[in-house]
């Protein structure tokens, strides 16, 4: 019986990339590019990242100014739980990826605005002494990031 050694996955250059893959950017037109590159990346290799080389791992990190997790990212398929640019069926758990995950590629939705997770631990009655409203914050940095 004769044994094969599977093709290794593309591998994961960020200097391919040519812009840094960043948690802080308030850029959307950033983000973006990003996505696009990373998009060109899993056509040109034929294949997804392994969870391995994406540094995938089950739980995502706190929020900081965007939802990190994979339920936030916009490359999540909510419908079957899978990613579009993470996950292969040798990989361990397959090719599913938990919406409370987390990888190296994870990009907020384009949906999402910096602090948006915060809306809902907000005061509804509006600001607290002495702070400018929180809408108004949330307000301020999405024309940032839209800028």
């Amino acid at each position: 019986m004769e044994f094969k050694v599977p093709t290794p996955p593309p591998p994961l250059d960020p200097a391919a990339l040519q812009t840094p893959i960043s948690v802080i950017s308030l850029s959307s037109s950033l983000m973006n590019a990003q996505e696009g590159r990373l998009r060109a990346l899993v056509e040109q290799g034929g294949a997804k990242w392994s969870k391995f080389s994406a540094l995938y791992a089950p739980l995502a990190p706190p929020p900081l100014f965007f939802d990190y997790s994979c339920r936030g990212c916009r490359f999540f398929e909510s419908t079957s739980s899978t990613c579009a640019m993470v996950g292969r069926t040798a990989d361990p758990g397959g090719a599913q990826v938990s919406p409370q995950g987390w990888c190296l590629l994870s990009l907020p939705a384009q949906t999402q605005t910096p602090l948006s997770w915060l809306k809902p631990f907000l005061p509804a009655a509006g600001p607290l002494p002495g702070l400018p409203s929180p809408s108004l914050l949330l307000e301020l940095l999405a024309q940032a990031r839209s800028g």
